[in-house]
């Protein structure tokens, strides 16, 4: 028996548990770290493409207010401006700004969560500090809420009024004009306020759903002098 087999034996028979302790291509495979998931969307093409629908929603509003301006100057009648309600390119900006910021909204929604996933992804694997989302929740809800209930208000009301033909009279066309402007200006605001009360919303579920996801356990290779293996760490929401 050589000096070489002697010299293992004893380092087999004083290592506790036997090849428990054995450094070496198995040790070092079990203390392998779990592979890293792939990276979630960012949600960044969907904020984008919102950002857009956003402003045609905003500059098809604009466009109708313009009409509207250049349709009652000098005339001494409401029933005049109100021909322009007939109008094809008023009635196509009408269905196309309300369009565009549902659109809006729902993209904002879906490019928020996955912001809000993607950077709890980031913080779980890469380190990266993460957000509780809960101020994002709550004043994300509550701007969709103000905005919904805003623009309900608002259509209400002008439809009420006639569009400002009830409160002004049938010969005032200034005072339709000034109503009309400022009916479809409440619109947008409050579709806009909605628009962006989805996006935040959707950002703190986003990283609360990535939070349960990636931030319940999370496994890290553990090196010790007598141990070597696989640790796992949790976080409980």
């Amino acid at each position: 028996m050589s000096w070489t087999t002697l010299l293992l034996m004893g380092a087999l028979l004083a290592t506790p548990g036997g090849d428990e302790g054995v450094e070496g291509p198995a040790a070092s495979d079990a203390a392998a770290p779990t592979s890293t998931p792939p990276a979630p969307r960012r949600g960044t093409d969907a904020l984008i493409i919102g950002g857009a629908a956003a402003g045609v929603g905003l500059l098809a509003n604009i466009g109708r207010m313009v009409l509207i301006k250049a349709d009652c100057v000098d005339r001494d009648e409401t029933p005049g401006c109100e021909l322009l309600s007939q109008g094809p390119g008023y009635i196509s900006l009408s269905i196309l700004a309300p369009a565009s910021n549902l659109t809006a909204a729902v993209l904002f929604g879906v490019g928020g969560s996955r912001r809000g996933v993607y950077e709890a992804y980031r913080a779980t694997y890469h380190g990266e500090p993460l957000r509780s989302g809960r101020g994002a929740r709550i004043s994300g809800a509550t701007l969709l809420a103000v905005g919904l209930a805003g623009y309900v208000a608002v259509r209400t009301y002008s439809l009420v009024d006639g569009l400002g033909t009830a409160s002004c009279g049938s010969t005032d066309s200034a005072c339709w004009e000034r109503r009309h402007v400022l009916y479809i200006a409440g619109i947008e605001l409050t579709q806009a306020t909605a628009a962006g009360g989805a996006g935040l919303l959707g950002y703190g579920l986003g990283l609360r759903k990535g939070r349960r996801s990636y931030g319940a356990t999370a496994l890290h290779p553990v090196l010790a002098p007598t141990f070597a293996g696989v640790g796992v760490s949790g976080t409980f929401f």
